[in-house]
């Protein structure tokens, strides 16, 4: 992770990236708009990376 990559992170992406830095694999996220924005953010960022089949499944980039 680099500093232009984390900055001005939200709340929401905060938790997000901190649970999958936490808990390595495949998680599952909720449905409402401030989890799924957060979660689209940061793997536009490249701080994760969403499920290619699965819809609502992401995991952080380094994990395997």
């Amino acid at each position: 992770m680099t500093k232009t990559q984390t900055a001005r992170i939200g709340k929401n992406m905060h938790h997000a990236l901190v649970f999958a830095l936490k808990y390595p694999g495949w998680h599952s996220y909720a449905k409402d708009q401030a989890t799924v924005q957060a979660i689209k953010r940061l793997a536009g960022r490249g701080l994760v990376q969403l499920h290619p089949t699965a819809p609502r499944m992401f995991k952080r980039t380094d994990a395997n």
